[in-house]
């Protein structure tokens, strides 16, 4: 028996990076996916500022001093902090209100249901819009794969109370050796993806995932196999957040 289990289903916006046209090739980015070691560090200590910093009701040196003392490596506090101002400038010249919202969930199988996390909801001139941040400057996701995650969050997060609301995207994404740009995005201005395709490409995740489940393989081994500038840590993770 070996030691280490199959890491964990990724979550909804890491599944759909991961989306392919076939089983095949869905597991092949999967099981990629699953072999690397984790980043020494993540994006989770700007996704708690974000609030703070797109309503401006906290001052940006304490924002700054949060990101400073934040427990991680000091590329992981750098680029929290670049994260941090970069939602303050999204924020810059609005007035509205941020409140914490629950996950909501969307059913891709009889036995599955996928959980769908935005990282808040704002309230601007009246209106309610559910909040996700893109962090990560590389091993984001595309515009198309942006489609998708907003059909996911408008088919698990817009019901109920938030049945009227809109959705807002912050992707802080850059090309290599490019300088970050903030882009604020809403669904019409990305490619409107059809509530059964995106089912059906996490269906094949799942699908792709079960399929790994049952191979036999020491996944302890499997990632030291890993090629070492693919475990250090970097500007810049690779998963996390």
């Amino acid at each position: 028996m070996h030691a280490m289990a199959i890491p964990p289903l990724p979550p909804a916006h890491d599944s759909v990076r991961l989306i392919r046209e076939t089983l095949d090739e869905t597991c092949a980015v999967l099981l990629e996916h699953l072999r690397r070691k984790p980043n020494p560090w993540s994006y989770q200590r700007a996704r708690s500022l974000a609030p703070f910093a797109l309503s401006g009701e906290v001052p940006i040196a304490a924002l700054k001093h949060a990101c400073d003392t934040a427990p991680m490596i000091p590329a992981g506090r750098a680029a929290t902090w670049d994260v941090v101002q970069l939602v303050s400038l999204a924020g810059a010249g609005r007035t509205l209100q941020c409140y914490g919202i629950t996950d909501g969930s969307v059913n891709i199988r009889k036995d599955l249901s996928v959980r769908v996390a935005a990282d808040f909801y704002l309230v601007e001139n009246g209106r309610a819009t559910v909040f996700w941040l893109q962090p990560r400057r590389g091993f984001a996701l595309t515009d198309r794969q942006l489609g998708i995650f907003g059909t996911l969050l408008r088919m698990a997060l817009l019901k109920g109370d938030f049945v009227d609301a809109g959705i807002e995207i912050v992707d802080l994404s850059a090309p290599p050796r490019q300088s970050r740009q903030v882009r604020k995005l809403g669904l019409g201005d990305l490619p409107e993806i059809p509530e059964p395709e995106v089912v059906q490409g996490l269906q094949r995740v799942a699908d792709a995932y079960d399929a790994i489940k049952r191979m036999d393989i020491d996944w302890e081994a499997l990632r030291r196999k890993a090629k070492p500038k693919e475990r250090k840590g970097r500007e810049d993770d690779l998963f996390g957040g």
